[in-house]
């Protein structure tokens, strides 16, 4: 495919339908963040080109996403309506990798997800914040002054609140504003921190005028998080990147108050802390190189 910046729909299809490089594997991604991460992985992992290629790069004039139930179109969308375009048009989309950051699936329906790759968290750029890095923030950054366990288990609680909120949004269809949770975060570094997850979900409410429906999120969010338990889902597949660099950021400021850094700053310390080697520990990561990784270099 043509690294032109914007293709069309068909111009892909045609592409596909006659392009030589049939061996190779192709990776569809949300976002320039995504791409940069995989790129970096693909370059530690292999010789041979692997291409990835994120949805600005596609022009989806045209597409009746709502014909394929899908929500209005985003880069997440557009993926999943580009694998079932291909799909539809006899393309061999089996040796090709569709990713999309993990949403609200484990709890709710999401139109044609069967064959998309899911992130093994709420976001690519979580898998980077794996126990190495979470000790070394608790070791480094944080200089010691919490407890691994108290810092590991405050994150985890914070960031499924905040995505229970996300949930309920989804399953009761209301246009919630998912916002920062930080000034609501209590507690200490010796006992661990929490969210008032009720005064959470008033804030957001609030701010998408659809307060009326408190209780209904109230409700619905402990039935999930009863959900989440009978499914022993695992913490990390909950948490959104946005969440955890805001709840890195406010625990830091408590921990210490001269740990004044941003959201941004607390993600570019962990991209700077983490070993890219280790992303081959993730599934997600096994996965494309099964799939991709893997397909590329045989066919080289």
């Amino acid at each position: 495919m043509s690294t032109l910046p914007k293709r069309t729909v068909s111009e892909i299809l045609f592409y596909y339908k006659t392009a030589s490089r049939q061996n190779g594997s192709d990776i569809f991604v949300e976002g320039a963040g995504d791409k940069l991460l995989l790129d970096t992985y693909i370059e530690l992992r292999q010789t041979v080109s692997c291409p990835v290629y994120t949805m600005d790069m596609i022009d989806f004039s045209g597409v009746d996403f709502g014909a394929f139930g899908l929500p209005a179109p985003s880069a997440r969308s557009s993926v999943i309506a580009l694998r079932k375009i291909l799909k539809d048009e006899n393309i061999d989309v089996g040796k090709h990798v569709f990713l999309v950051d993990r949403d609200v699936e484990d709890l709710c329906e999401t139109p044609l997800i069967d064959g998309i790759e899911l992130t093994d968290s709420g976001a690519l750029p979580v898998h980077l914040y794996d126990n190495v890095t979470e000790r070394k923030f608790a070791d480094l950054v944080f200089e010691g002054k919490i407890d691994l366990n108290v810092l590991k288990c405050s994150v985890n609680a914070i960031c499924t609140d905040v995505y229970l909120l996300r949930v309920a949004a989804k399953a009761l269809h209301l246009g919630i504003r998912i916002l920062p949770p930080s000034d609501l975060i209590t507690g200490s570094r010796i006992d661990g921190y929490s969210l008032d997850f009720r005064g959470y979900a008033e804030r957001c409410l609030n701010a998408s005028c659809h307060i009326d429906r408190l209780d209904d999120v109230l409700a619905h969010a402990e039935i999930s998080r009863d959900i989440i338990s009978k499914k022993n889902l695992k913490s990390f597949s909950l948490i959104n990147d946005h969440t955890l660099w805001d709840v890195l950021k406010t625990i830091g400021s408590r921990v210490s108050a001269s740990n004044n850094r941003s959201s941004k700053d607390v993600e570019e310390m962990v991209r700077m802390t983490f070993d890219p080697a280790q992303l081959s520990e993730h599934r997600l990561f096994q996965a494309i190189e099964r799939l991709a990784i893997g397909t590329a270099l045989r066919a080289a």
